[in-house]
This record gives C-alpha cells, structure tokens and sequence, in this order.
C-alpha cells in the first residue's frame, strides 16, 4: 500500500533520503535509493551527523556516499550546527516552485 502511495502520488515533489555521514550507505539506503531511481522519483539524499565527523572524514564519506548512491550531491547536514539548511530549504522550496507551476 505504502509502495503504491509513494510511487504515484503527483503531489510528493521531493523525497527526502537521510543517511548516516558516519557509516556507508546500507542496504536498506541502497533499496530505497533503487527504488526512487525505478520510479523516477525525485529526491534529495541528506547526510546527517555531520557534525560529529572532522573536515577531512566528511569530505572523504559524503564522496564515499555519492559514489555508493550515483548521486551527483548528498548534502552533508548537522541540526546541531545548521550545516546544510539552507541547501535543504533551497532544494524543498525548488521543488515545491516547480510543482506549483
């Protein structure tokens, strides 16, 4: 049921998928990401717990991530720090602006 809702739903313009920063994508992340792709699903993939992570092994798991994913940007996010708000809030108000017009 949930399946069906998700893939035909016009009105879902943006999925958004959160990985963990600190771990590779899993399998469940893979499954998902699949399934978003076989259904032209458009989505967003957010990295979480940015924070908790230096500079350097950021940058090395967000490429780690995009490669996994064959996603062109994961946007790395922290709700402790605001890293990636704006980008997020950016990508949600495009698509809803697209939707609208």
């Amino acid at each position: 049921m949930v399946t069906s809702y998700l893939a035909k739903r016009t009105q879902l313009v943006l999925s958004i998928h959160i990985v963990d920063s600190r771990h590779e994508p899993t399998k469940q992340d893979l499954e998902l990401h699949e399934w978003l792709e076989h259904y032209a699903r458009p989505r967003l993939i957010i990295a979480t717990k940015s924070d908790k992570l230096s500079n350097n092994e950021l940058r090395i798991n967000i490429e780690r991530a995009r490669r996994t994913l064959s996603e062109d940007t994961v946007v790395a996010y922290s709700a402790r720090t605001g890293l990636g708000k704006d980008q997020v809030w950016q990508a949600i108000d495009s698509a809803l602006t697209v939707f609208s017009h």
